[in-house]
């Protein structure tokens, strides 16, 4: 068999993403908050029903804005600490071979765990979170696409290995030690 392969330069598209839609909410917020300013200042002090309405819907809608700003932000900046901690991943015959900030590391299939996490909207997956956990370590794949999953998936089989969804949210333990649930 051939060989699955995962680079972190990979990360570039989902985080360029991130970057476009936290843009897009802070120009929206900008414009919308001049908007509200304006109509504020045209209303020249008096305060009625609509006033308050309008001042109701704009603030949910300006804390809308911000949400999606700071999502965005977390994302980002959650990507790139992934990124520093694994640089690659190479699935080659039934080794394992990790690329990390703390070195190379060269394990067995069955000396590892991989679960994953589906990222959904709808019914359907648009993504996949890979969690490898190698020596009380977890390392995460975050953004994977489906087809990439699906080769994962098949070349893993064909070694007679299952990936199986994660009962436990690993994510927090990302480059920082083994969880305390077992998955």
């Amino acid at each position: 068999m051939s060989e699955w392969t995962w680079t972190n330069d990979k990360l570039n598209q989902p985080i360029n993403n991130y970057s476009l839609l936290m843009s897009v909410a802070l120009i929206f917020l900008v414009m919308y908050s001049i908007v509200v300013i304006l109509v504020f200042l045209s209303y020249g002090g008096s305060i009625n029903e609509q006033f308050i309405i309008f001042l109701i819907f704009a603030s949910i809608v300006i804390a809308i804005f911000i949400a999606l700003i700071i999502y965005a932000h977390s994302r980002i900046k959650f990507m790139r600490r992934v990124a520093t901690c694994l640089k690659e991943v190479k699935i080659k015959g039934k080794s394992v071979i990790l690329d990390t900030a703390n070195g190379t590391y060269t394990a067995k299939l069955n000396e590892v765990n991989i679960c994953y996490g589906a990222i959904m909207r709808g019914v359907n997956p648009i993504a996949y979170n890979l969690f490898i956990r190698y020596q009380d370590l977890v390392y995460e794949i975050p953004e994977l696409r489906p087809e990439d999953f699906g080769a994962l998936r098949q070349f893993l089989r064909g070694y007679g290995m299952d990936l199986n969804e994660c009962t436990d949210d690993l994510s927090r333990y990302v480059c920082m030690g083994q969880s305390q649930q077992q998955w």
